[in-house]
């Protein structure tokens, strides 16, 4: 590059440090897409942007001055304006979004390692093309159609980010320590170290050039790939403590349901006597013994041989009742004494009751059908369970994904029946055609 005036390098250097505030841009908004916007968000955006460019601009007006005038301390002046371009980036986010400082963070680092890893391979793109006019800022400015093909690959490897792994884990809240940890990586690896190193080797050297952005991009990689796997370990340890929570609700509900159904039984047993000798004194016995038949309500409803077992089928028997749904089930009880209580209920009770949410909306009467057949067989305990089924259902990692606004909280239903057949060694699997949905488990019997 032939050598500049003061007024070009001011150019010069305020569009290379503003360039990048472009760049942030659509991995910023998508990744924050979701956060908590502050009050008059639009007002923020509108003069928010504006600021962080002048304040990058001047970041090169600072460099052209120092350049010019004091270049001993060139180095260390790039190295720290690098620093506060990429503090701009968490500065807009703290502008823009009421959310914990830690996820601003997260978010920020992010953006961070997303266009510097556009960068390195947009550069070494140029190294390929060693020869070519693609120089988006020429001695005295801007190119227009290097501007072009700059931003255009640019925004097309960022957008292949964030379609890719972006939309899986976007809510970027992991722990303090780990986010320091992801900032520490990035800073020193692709802006200490490689702002020293880009100042310190002199020459034309290829190797050493794609050695040193070839470490660049392994820093930026490395962050990218730790916060997808911290998310990812964050997310499966909120799902475990999330059916830790909901497995305890359903043992306590199981205990509230078999004494309820004990207390009725034990009712209903102290009624039959009496009226027997209602019966003795009228004379009645006939009407006496429809009236003893009309108030079992529970007691012989359901023999499954399994305790458990019995006072689930029997609650959900009732409530099928009720909502015009019929309940069929062969079910050899006995095979499934070595479960616990928790275990029957998180597998038959969460099977039971997604069916009978399904079958209720079912404006077709006769389709209202569940059914469920369990068995043991050479050494193994195999379960079925089958409802009839309209449409289509979309599967995510083997699970369908729930059509329930409250997405963090419903679809756990099976997820916990999963994980009930997984604890026990076994295997359960789910298919929805030819109208129907099925669900099949096989646990060996230990």
């Amino acid at each position: 590059m032939p050598q500049l005036t003061f007024a070009q390098s001011i150019v010069y250097y305020g569009v290379i440090y503003s360039l990048p505030i472009v760049e942030f841009l659509l991995p910023l908004f998508f990744l924050s897409h979701k956060f908590n916007r502050r009050q008059d968000y639009y007002l923020r955006l509108f003069f928010g942007l504006p600021i962080i460019f002048v304040q990058a601009f001047f970041l090169g007006f600072a460099i052209a001055v120092v350049e010019q005038f004091i270049p001993v301390l060139l180095l260390p002046v790039k190295i720290l304006s690098t620093l506060f371009l990429n503090a701009f980036v968490f500065e807009y986010l703290c502008l823009m979004y009421k959310e914990k400082l830690s996820k601003l963070l997260l978010c920020a680092v992010t953006v961070l390692a997303v266009q510097r890893f556009a960068y390195e391979i947009y550069m070494y793109l140029l190294l390929a093309l060693k020869g070519a006019t693609l120089n988006i800022v020429g001695p005295v400015g801007i190119k227009a159609v290097d501007y072009t093909i700059h931003f255009s690959f640019y925004f097309a490897v960022e957008l292949l980010y964030c379609f890719l792994f972006g939309r899986k884990n976007s809510n970027n809240d992991i722990n303090s320590d780990q986010i320091m940890v992801l900032t520490l990586i990035l800073i020193i690896g692709t802006v200490l170290l490689d702002g020293i190193l880009a100042n310190a080797i002199t020459g034309e050297s290829l190797v050493v050039e794609i050695a040193r952005r070839g470490f660049d991009m392994l820093c930026c990689g490395v962050v990218l790939f730790l916060r997808h796997e911290l998310l990812r370990a964050k997310q499966v340890q909120s799902d475990y403590d999330l059916l830790k929570f909901l497995w305890s609700q359903k043992e306590k509900q199981f205990e509230l349901t078999k004494e309820t159904v004990n207390l009725i039984n034990t009712k209903c047993h102290d009624i039959r006597h009496q009226l027997d000798d209602f019966g003795k004194i009228m004379g009645d016995r006939g009407t006496v013994e429809e009236l003893k038949q009309s108030i079992k309500i529970y007691d012989g409803l359901v023999k499954t041989q399994n305790d458990v077992l019995d006072i689930i089928l029997a609650e959900k028997f009732l409530y099928c009742q009720s909502r015009g749904i019929r309940l069929h089930y062969i079910v050899d009880g006995g095979c499934l004494d070595f479960m616990s209580a928790g275990d029957i209920y998180a597998i038959f009770g969460n099977a039971i009751d997604n069916a009978v949410e399904y079958l209720d909306k079912l404006e077709e009467k006769e389709k209202r059908v569940f059914r469920m057949f369990v068995k043991r067989k050479e050494g193994f305990i195999t379960g079925h369970f089958e409802n009839s089924f309209e449409g289509r259902l979309r599967f995510e990692n083997g699970l369908p994904v729930t059509d329930k606004d409250d997405g963090s909280y419903h679809g756990y239903g099976m997820l916990s029946m999963r994980t009930a057949v997984k604890k026990l060694g076994g295997t359960l699997t789910l298919s929805a055609k030819d109208n129907f949905f099925t669900v099949n488990f096989i646990i060996p019997v230990p």
